[in-house]
């Protein structure tokens, strides 16, 4: 599924986290009166990051999420599903929690950690759509234009010594010392990769596969901490200077990394190698 309907309407998805039948029944049924909405089914157990469910591709597609998680069964747990759920998806997710008597410390807590909803057993068929219409608004206005959605550039030398790496360095250039644009260049070599030899940066700490291994964790502060920035403006994540063993990442954590890049640059430079099998970047 697309992240737009036919007609341009934002699609956002619904799911239910250790709900009860009621519960899920009431989120189903509220979800299909609200248009640009669809119900994503539920998940049995608590979501933590020992026991992470498969999340199916129409959520992932999806422009938005609404989560509604009861703290009745396990309220230590809810808050864990909460925290982590607001990891993997970044600002594309809203929390409902649900129980029927949270205490205030609970309460205070959920709202901490990224809840800003909170519904009462039996859960309200109007409590519901109300809240599902609010995060409609608030998406709509948070919706970046397309225009400001990065782009990702890929460059791929056939052979070393063709000039990839090259063009990539000159065009991140041009991008911001002409067009102005807010740019980052990944030298996504296994190691000793030119980048920042070609920019005479020397202070390159980090790289590549330490986004990767801590994207449950990424934001704007981390980003700013692991990059250097070159003379001209450009944002630069350069490749190890030595040889080491690779992070085997999946392709969840790419697309989340480079989603996240996606919403804090406008253009996303990546000079990498055919070896890499696994990327594959939208």
């Amino acid at each position: 599924m697309d992240s737009t309907t036919n007609n341009g309407t934002a699609v956002q998805a619904t799911f239910c986290v250790c709900a009860g039948e009621e519960v899920v029944r009431a989120v189903a049924n509220c979800t299909a009166q609200v248009p640009g909405f669809f119900f994503a089914g539920a998940f049995n157990d608590y979501i933590t990051a020992e026991k992470r469910p498969h999340f199916p591709a129409t959520m992932k597609a999806a422009s938005g999420c609404v989560a509604f998680i009861d703290f009745d069964k396990a309220p230590d747990l809810a808050l864990k599903t909460a925290e982590r759920l607001r990891q993997i998806f970044l600002k594309r997710i809203h929390m409902v929690a649900v129980g029927t008597n949270l205490d205030a410390n609970t309460l205070l807590r959920a709202i901490r950690i990224g809840c800003t909803e909170y519904l009462s057993k039996p859960v309200s068929a109007t409590e519901t759509v109300a809240c599902l219409e609010r995060f409609h608004e608030n998406l709509a206005l948070a919706q970046p234009t397309k225009n400001s959605t990065g782009r990702i550039l890929a460059f791929f030398g056939a052979k070393g010594g063709v000039g990839a790496t090259t063009l990539a360095v000159h065009l991140a250039e041009h991008l911001v010392q002409t067009h102005g644009r807010k740019t980052l260049i990944i030298d996504h070599k296994h190691q000793l990769g030119h980048v920042a030899l070609y920019l005479g940066l020397k202070d390159t700490q980090y790289h590549f596969d330490e986004l990767l291994q801590n994207v449950d964790r990424l934001d704007s502060e981390l980003l700013s901490g692991y990059v250097v920035r070159h003379s001209s403006g450009l944002d630069v994540l350069a490749s190890p200077d030595v040889a080491s063993q690779t992070h085997e990442a999946t392709q969840d954590e790419i697309d989340r990394v480079m989603d996240f890049l996606r919403r804090e640059y406008d253009f996303i430079l990546v000079d990498s190698s055919i070896t890499y099998q696994n990327l594959k970047m939208s």
